[in-house]
This record gives C-alpha cells, structure tokens and sequence, in this order.
C-alpha cells in the first residue's frame, strides 16, 4: 500500500509551557507548606532548576530537540534535529506511546535514542493526525 509523504515542523507547545509553570507551582507551594529549614531552601532551589530544565525542553532549546519530521511514500521518516536542524533518518523505536491527546515518541537514530512528547498544539490538526496515523499503522514492517 502506496501512502503519501508528508512533513510536520513543530513549535514550541504553549499547553506544555502551561503544565510546566502549574506543576512547579503547585510542587514550590508543597514544598513551602510540608517542609522548613535547609529542606526548605534545598526543595526550592532543586525545583528552580527543574524549572529551567523543564522549559528549555518545552520551548525546545535543547541541543536534541525534534524541529521537523519528514515521512517519505514507503514510510521512512527522517528528524531535523537541533540548532543546525540536522536530518537524520529515524525509526520510531518500541516503547513509542500514541495517545490521542499526545504522541510520546521514541526515535532510533542508529548511534542513539531521542525521546519527544508532540502535542496538538505543536503543529497543524492535519500534520498531527497524519503523524498519529503513522505512528501507529503506516511505519515500514522491516
């Protein structure tokens, strides 16, 4: 079966920044009500650094970030990775979820594994649901 090549460039997922500025509200606030002292200033400093991890992933300004994928007609897709948006052909790995809300997706580069999160609003309702669609029928079987 002949399926058509497609390309889904991704953006930084305001959802995601939403979440992760709520959950390390709600942790900070856990941490100043449960805890006092060192464990106080420890909690919070470990969960400012948690912050700033967290949003450099969601606002995809880390060095492994997923920028575009590239599926060809027999299936085969391709990540720009990166600053330089380097492509690397890619295989999606077992251990991939496909939700309907979220795809977390496990790349196989060959030399490594890039884990990613795509949510809706990370690219168009077409790209996304051609990229669901897929992830979970139309990969190659070797």
């Amino acid at each position: 079966m002949m399926q058509q090549a497609f390309q889904t460039a991704l953006r930084p997922s305001r959802a995601g920044c939403i979440i992760v500025v709520l959950l390390h509200a709600a942790a900070v606030w856990l941490c100043l009500t449960a805890f006092y002292g060192l464990m106080r200033w420890a909690g919070l400093l470990l969960l400012v650094i948690s912050l700033v991890w967290a949003w450099r992933v969601q606002t995809m300004q880390q060095a492994g970030a997923v920028f575009k994928i590239a599926v060809n007609r027999e299936g085969r897709a391709v990540v720009f990775v990166g600053d330089s948006q380097t492509a690397f052909a890619a295989r999606l790995a077992a251990g991939s979820l496909i939700a309907r809300r979220a795809l977390f997706l496990k790349w196989d580069l060959g030399d490594r594994i890039i884990r990613h999160c795509v949510l809706p609003d990370m690219t168009d309702s077409e790209s996304y649901r051609r990229l669901a669609v897929w992830a979970k029928w139309g990969q190659p079987k070797n």
